[in-house]
């Protein structure tokens, strides 16, 4: 099951009244509600007839929007309470958020005793980052800054190859280089590239207490955060915006089918293997009319070389599909070639040029952001024997593999996905361009 999106932490509160002379016992709740958009404490009617209380109160929902809250529980009927006796039992607690029941959302914690307020590091929530990348951002409540001595934070993940992925973020207070968000949690984050959105991510952040070296350690992968989604999109549906909602579907859609198209064709790992977990979780069942959708979409994107060059022998054009996804270009040059080769753009993008074997190049335009897949670059190759202009996008290549697919579904799947990916990701930028 998904992790719950927030704690509320609750208990009974009792008090003694006057009433027609006599003392009472007046009996409701006091509690906590943590998330990563709200510490709020609530305080519900206190009554001495009736054990069904309920706190109403204003908060923030998962992407920060105002919402109603409101808390329903049960307590010791007040009617059977001796005065001077101060129950602090609660049952049958529920949350609802603008009058939908969300409380299978929440982790219901109930105290005997004073509230639980967190004062220790503490992992609070983790969230899909779709930046232009795709990423697992980690939130984490750091209080005492001045007492805790706060280091950095270590991820790993699993899958071959993945002591290569392992990163260490440095704890910053400087919001640029570690974002905070509204409720001051600070986010670390992990890059995960397509085929690794069911690999175990580990967390570990490294901290000093009293002098001592501490650490805090927590699990999760991208495909958990679906789950999640999925719990939360069904209670509360209008927190999202439509094209957010299909971005983040469309995001599980292009993890499953790229990982399966790249398993089949990829000789270095394979699902079958167990190379890496498989990315089950997943959407859309594509159907011929996606096919026909997705080739009409993609068609304006055909590659474009022109110019004269008689010292390239051959050139391949292919999207690397790690998490900043880039537009590699594979340069054979004529073997008995000795001169220099460049490549510009008309973008202001620097190409990374790679020698891979004594004639062969590899000719990269870097970081190509999901909401720039569709962005048509103009790439300018120049050797001794002048310059081929190659005008491409990373949809592009979603053309030329639909074009040569031959009817396999395996790579028809992972193109439809791959078009998805970059259409949601262009209308949820233009949604935040416009402050929609």
């Amino acid at each position: 099951m998904a992790e719950t999106i927030a704690t509320i932490t609750i208990q009974g509160e009792s008090e003694t009244v006057l009433y027609d002379g006599e003392e009472h016992t007046a009996i409701g709740f006091h509690g906590m509600i943590q998330s990563e958009y709200m510490d709020q404490e609530f305080t519900s009617d206190h009554a001495t007839d009736t054990n069904e209380h309920e706190a109403v109160f204003r908060g923030a929902w998962l992407d920060g929007s105002a919402a109603e809250y409101r808390i329903v529980a049960t307590t010791a009927d007040p009617t059977e309470v001796e005065a001077g006796v101060y129950p602090n039992t609660v049952t049958n607690v529920k949350v609802y958020v603008d009058d939908v029941d969300v409380t299978n959302l929440y982790t219901i914690v109930k105290n005997d005793g004073e509230l639980n307020i967190v004062t220790y590091p503490e992992f609070k929530s983790q969230t899909l980052v779709l930046e232009g990348k795709i990423g697992v951002r980690f939130y984490m409540y750091l209080p005492k800054i001045d007492q805790f001595g706060y280091g950095y934070m270590d991820f790993q993940i699993s899958g071959k190859d993945g002591e290569n992925y392992a990163t260490t973020e440095q704890f910053s207070t400087d919001p640029t280089v570690i974002p905070v968000n509204s409720k001051g949690y600070y986010g670390f984050t992990f890059y995960v590239n397509t085929i690794q959105m069911a690999d175990t991510i580990t967390a570990t952040f490294h901290f000093t207490d009293n002098g001592e070296a501490a650490t805090i350690q927590k699990t999760f992968t991208a495909k958990d955060y679906f789950l999640m989604f999925d719990e939360s999109y069904a209670a509360v549906p209008e927190a999202y915006s439509v094209n957010m909602a299909n971005l983040i579907m469309a995001t599980a859609d292009l993890g499953h089918y790229v990982q399966a198209y790249l398993s089949d064709v990829r000789p270095e790992w394979s699902l079958e293997n167990g190379d890496h977990a498989e990315m089950d979780k997943f959407y859309a069942t594509y159907t011929d009319d996606d096919l026909a959708d997705t080739t009409e979409a993609v068609a304006s994107h055909a590659i474009s070389v022109s110019g004269s060059n008689t010292d390239i022998s051959k050139m391949t054009y292919k999207v690397n599909f790690e998490s900043d996804m880039a537009i590699h270009m594979i340069i054979a040059m004529k073997p008995e070639y000795t001169g220099t080769l460049t490549a510009t753009t008309e973008d202001g993008v620097e190409c990374v040029i790679t020698q891979q074997t004594a004639t062969k190049y590899m000719v990269e335009v870097p970081n190509v952001q999901a909401h720039l897949l569709s962005h048509k670059y103009t790439i300018h190759i120049t050797t001794d024997s002048g310059t081929l202009t190659v005008v491409g996008s990373g949809l592009s290549y979603a053309h030329m593999m639909l074009a040569s697919a031959n009817g396999d579904p395996l790579v028809q799947n992972a193109m439809i996905a791959f078009y998805r990916y970059s259409k949601y990701a262009d209308l949820v930028k233009e949604e935040m361009r416009s402050g929609r």
